[in-house]
């Protein structure tokens, strides 16, 4: 029963001795240490949904990295497929409307070289990827993740249809644009496909590799203007 009356006695006995508390003053770091740790871990994972077409367009636009990125990408296939034929409409008029005026045979040369040469730089994708990086990677896969980086070019083509109808100049300056974004599509995926595994790959060798298969493509193609690759860019220097 003593044990009940215990802490009171003891304040009783204590009552003339000071307390002291400790205060907790924040630190002036505290906000600066919540923003490093929401950088280092953010706080919320953003859930990218593909459900239409046109949110992979608009994604394949904005943040193509996230189609690249995800592992069954493949499943994107048939958006794809319609975002290659957008971008043969656009090559299509983007030819059709070069002379300044409409000419459909034009049209039909352009989208048929272009078209072809974006096949034959999807299969040396392809077969590189294959051949030295991540033999998991499907030709579909391949497909989608190349045409998801072609949005931007199918919008400098629309461009370029405006300039034409407009007989507005820097012309063959989106084309030069246009190849280069094209010729660096193939080494932006070498690089994402490369963190994907856990050998060491010499990606700068793979891309001197697909150069010279690209070069070796636009010699043999040099006189079947059907495969003809941004001829405009060639006649550029005699233009001038």
């Amino acid at each position: 029963m003593g044990n009940r009356w215990n802490h009171i006695n003891s304040f009783i006995k204590n009552r003339n001795e000071t307390t002291t508390i400790k205060r907790q003053i924040p630190s002036k770091n505290d906000g600066r240490s919540t923003l490093h740790a929401q950088v280092i871990k953010p706080v919320k994972q953003f859930d990218y949904k593909i459900e239409t077409f046109i949110t992979y367009v608009f994604y394949a636009l904005s943040k193509p990295h996230i189609i690249v990125g995800d592992e069954r990408s493949s499943r994107y296939f048939i958006f794809a497929a319609l975002n290659f034929l957008l971008y043969l409409v656009v090559l299509f008029f983007v030819g059709a409307t070069a002379g300044g005026h409409f000419n459909w045979q034009h049209g039909t040369v352009n989208m048929m070289l272009q078209g072809l040469f974006t096949i034959a730089l999807i299969l040396f994708t392809f077969f590189i990827q294959l051949l030295s990086i991540n033999r998991m990677n499907t030709i579909y896969k391949v497909f989608v993740d190349t045409i998801s980086y072609f949005s931007i070019v199918s919008f400098i083509g629309a461009v370029q249809v405006i300039f034409n109808l407009l007989a507005l100049p820097f012309i063959h300056e989106l084309e030069i644009i246009s190849f280069l974004i094209i010729m660096s599509i193939p080494m932006r995926l070498f690089t994402t496909y490369n963190e994907k595994h856990h050998f060491d790959i010499d990606v700068f060798k793979l891309n001197l590799m697909f150069i010279v298969l690209i070069v070796i493509y636009m010699a043999l193609a040099e006189h079947i203007p059907w495969t003809r690759f941004l001829e405009g860019i060639s006649s550029l220097s005699a233009k001038n």
